[in-house]
């Protein structure tokens, strides 16, 4: 029979042993507790992280309104870009300057996008607003680009019958998507119309018309006649002369595509005397 002695030895050993696996379990929850909170700090982060990237998608490259709210960009560029420049038709500048550029564009054409926004401002700096020549634009549709690019081509040559074009087409690639991806909308060219002064929302319609075709034809006819595959393509020659007779300008890497046409219509002038 057990002594009192080794009865309280017993029973204090089981009590330190209770307290043991309580103070353990009380430990085990904290840490579970702290585990829990990290884990849904965690679910909030990623949370955020899926919520803000949704959002951040929105501004993508597809066209206008993307990130703006549905605001035209570029209104007051253009305004700056073109204001007090003589507009006849598709033509920019004064009816007698000497020489003529053609620029053969797609209004999708992300190369041709580059060069209205950062290059098209010097050559009208130094040439258009100096008289030394003026520019024509060649809106024409290539094949890859889809349907999209027929109809703002044919948006561009109706507003040229307002001399608008120039607003139209600057507007365009400032608010340029991805190409073929279907962002030329109706409501789309409606936005970029009704930004430009003088124009109605029936400017923005993107059925031809046989006034519109006659125009279209005449550049795929130049087109075809100049051999002219990509764009932006520039065909340079005398204000008077045969369109067709027009040579085009053979880019390099000897400088930006700004400075080759400043330095191929001052060629052209000094051979001519014009």
């Amino acid at each position: 029979m057990a002594s009192k002695a080794d009865q309280k030895n017993e029973a204090r050993q089981k009590r330190e042993a209770a307290q043991a696996a309580a103070a353990a379990a009380a430990k085990r929850n904290r840490n579970l507790q702290v585990l829990g909170g990290v884990i849904f700090s965690a679910l909030v982060v990623v949370v955020l992280v899926v919520l803000l990237g949704s959002s951040g998608s929105k501004k993508g490259p597809t066209g206008l309104g993307e990130g703006s709210e549905g605001q035209v960009a570029g209104v007051a560029e253009t305004k700056t870009l073109l204001t007090g420049i003589e507009q006849n038709g598709f033509a920019l500048g004064k009816k007698d300057a000497p020489v003529t550029i053609i620029e053969f564009l797609d209004v999708q054409c992300p190369f041709c996008k580059t060069h209205q926004l950062d290059e098209q401002p010097t050559v009208i700096k130094e040439l258009v607003r100096t008289g030394k020549a003026k520019l024509r634009a060649a809106p024409i549709a290539l094949p890859q680009m889809g349907e999209d690019s027929e109809a703002g081509r044919i948006v561009a040559a109706r507003l040229a019958d307002k001399d608008k074009a120039w607003d139209f087409l600057n507007l365009f690639y400032f608010n340029q998507g991805d190409e073929a991806t279907g962002y030329v909308t109706n409501d789309y060219l409606t936005k970029l119309v009704g930004a430009i002064p003088g124009t109605t929302s029936a400017d923005a319609d993107r059925a031809s018309t046989p006034e519109v075709d006659a125009k279209l034809k005449d550049i795929d006819e130049l087109q075809t006649a100049l051999n002219v595959s990509g764009t932006p393509s520039f065909a340079i020659g005398k204000t008077g002369d045969d369109y067709s007779t027009y040579q085009l300008l053979t880019l390099n890497g000897g400088g930006s595509v700004a400075d080759q046409i400043i330095s191929a219509v001052n060629d052209l002038s000094k051979r001519s005397g014009v």
